[in-house]
C-alpha cells in the first residue's frame, strides 16, 4: 500500500475540513471509517480525476499484483458459487 499517497490524502482532507470548521469526528463512526473512506476516496479521484484505470490506481494504492490478485480471487469465488 503506498502509506505517502494515502497520507497526502489525509493531510488534504483534514486541512481542507479544518480551514471549513469541520469536525470529521461528527463523520465518521471512528478511525478505521475514516481511513477506509480515504482509501475509496483515494481510488476515486486517480480515476475521475486523473483519468487512470481502475486496475492501475487500485495497483498505486495497494501495491503490484493487487488487483490481479483481487479479481482472481473474485473470479474463483464466483466460479465455486
Amino acid at each position: 500500500m503506498s502509506r505517502d499517497i494515502l497520507n497526502a490524502v489525509k493531510e488534504i482532507v483534514i486541512n481542507w475540513a479544518n480551514s471549513e470548521g469541520i469536525e470529521l469526528v461528527d463523520h465518521f463512526e471512528d478511525r478505521d471509517a475514516f481511513a477506509q473512506w480515504i482509501i475509496s476516496f483515494t481510488l476515486k479521484q486517480l480515476v475521475d480525476v486523473l483519468g487512470m484505470d481502475v486496475r492501475k490506481a487500485y495497483e498505486i494504492v495497494f501495491g503490484e499484483g493487487s488487483y490481479k490478485n483481487l479479481a482472481d480471487s473474485v473470479w474463483d469465488q464466483l466460479q465455486t458459487s
